[in-house]
């Protein structure tokens, strides 16, 4: 049975992958959720016979929801598997003692079963529990296993990446709203190179960069476009938020 705490939006979106996978999942949340699709724990004490629990509560809810679960005193050593953003290893430690302690980053994509997961784990991890992280978040999307301080470059990258692919597909049909199309045609088209070119970028075999020369002709009218990305600093601006992404990462850890 894989438990999971939190029933907000990642923990709502891991819930219904994994069941959807077959998986036995039990769920627990601040009041009754009322399911009838899974199993939901009446307490604390039953959540905690689960063989694996998955943290899915907001990083300011971690530590009162860890001293309950150390209070609780179970006999019981599930594995514990957090994806709060900027939570260490060492802070679960610090509070749970020598427990087995994974530190996961899944994102929302997770609700579709296209998830990116990074996870690294404690001293007091075995190969056992590596295999049922990975069978957990596999059945969302791929998942990789990474050290702990890639964990904050992980969060700024997948985890906050699907809003910057929402938010530049808005702005691509914003574009092209402004260069003369009616809003719900641009929104389409947006919408559909995007997600068609992922695909394309997938199956092709071929590096971006040779994908990117395929369509800009010397010339033509994509080049044109990728020369005011470069011209106005793209690249650059993308370094920048993804590093501000990774410092509040970081600033999390301390709260």
């Amino acid at each position: 049975m894989i438990g999971i705490i939190g029933f907000g939006k990642m923990g709502r979106a891991i819930a219904d992958g994994l069941a959807k996978k077959g998986f036995q999942v039990m769920v627990k949340d601040k009041e009754p959720l009322g399911l009838s699709s899974m199993k939901e724990a009446k307490s604390l004490a039953e959540m905690l016979q689960c063989s694996a629990i998955i943290i899915a509560v907001k990083p300011k809810d971690v530590e009162p929801l860890l001293r309950e679960i150390k209070a609780a005193a179970s006999s019981q050593q599930p594995l514990f598997i957090s994806i709060a953003a900027g939570k260490t290893l060492s802070y679960f430690e610090s509070i749970l003692g020598a427990r087995k302690i994974i530190r996961a980053m899944p994102n929302l994509s997770a609700r579709v079963g296209k998830s990116a997961t990074c996870f690294c784990a404690n001293s007091q991890v075995e190969t056992a529990d590596i295999a049922i992280a990975k069978e957990i978040f596999s059945s969302i999307g791929i998942c990789l296993q990474v050290e702990e301080s890639q964990l904050d470059a992980v969060t700024a990258l997948s985890g906050s990446g699907p809003a910057y692919y929402f938010y530049f597909t808005q702005k691509l049909a914003e574009a092209g709203v402004s260069a003369g199309l009616d809003a719900k045609t641009a929104l389409t088209l947006a919408r559909q190179v995007l997600s068609g070119s992922a695909l394309l970028s997938d199956s092709s075999g071929k590096s971006l960069e040779e994908m990117v020369k395929e369509v800009a002709t010397p010339g033509g009218t994509t080049e044109a476009a990728l020369s005011i990305f470069d011209k106005e600093k793209i690249p650059a601006i993308f370094g920048k938020a993804l590093k501000a992404a990774r410092e509040r990462s970081k600033e999390q850890a301390k709260k």
